[in-house]
């Protein structure tokens, strides 16, 4: 199963910045259990729709960098932060920004805002690996366009 918590990326700079949206309808699976009389998302889906554009700013930023996609994996996620609930008919505004990057690190702070107002706030870190498998290198490539067909890669 992929959890990809992200409807859309808005903006991608190689220089370490991405933008990305999710909209919250009513039907969202996990409103069925997460509260019946008072649906809000997951605090932990927020932070994967966070980890989402993360990683995939860190393989845009490599691939910009080197010339090669790398897959990304989350290593770790610090100083996580809830201010408000996101209910059903929000529409999650994330963002991303990049700080350390080494050879196979890097580190993000990210955010996610709803109506202006922040939900949440998170500082995580994803490791950076070749692909074993040559096409597997096309299929991250495809993956970033399937959220953001405006790739110039």
């Amino acid at each position: 199963m992929r959890w990809i918590m992200l409807d859309r990326i808005l903006t991608m700079e190689a220089s370490g910045s991405a933008t990305g949206l999710k909209a919250v309808t009513a039907s969202e699976d996990y409103f069925e259990h997460h509260f019946e009389t008072f649906p809000v998302v997951p605090g932990v889906l927020v932070l994967e729709m966070m980890g989402n554009l993360a990683g995939r700013l860190g393989i845009y930023s490599w691939l910009k960098k080197s010339g090669k996609a790398m897959t990304s994996l989350p290593l770790g996620v610090e100083s996580v932060h809830y201010h408000r609930f996101v209910r059903p008919g929000s529409v999650v505004m994330v963002s991303a920004t990049l700080g350390d990057l080494d050879e196979s690190r890097a580190t993000f702070q990210c955010e996610a805002h709803v109506d202006g107002e922040v939900v949440s706030t998170c500082v995580c870190e994803h490791h950076f690996f070749d692909p074993a498998d040559p096409g597997r290198e096309q299929a991250i490539i495809e993956d970033l366009r399937s959220l953001w067909p405006e790739c110039d890669v």
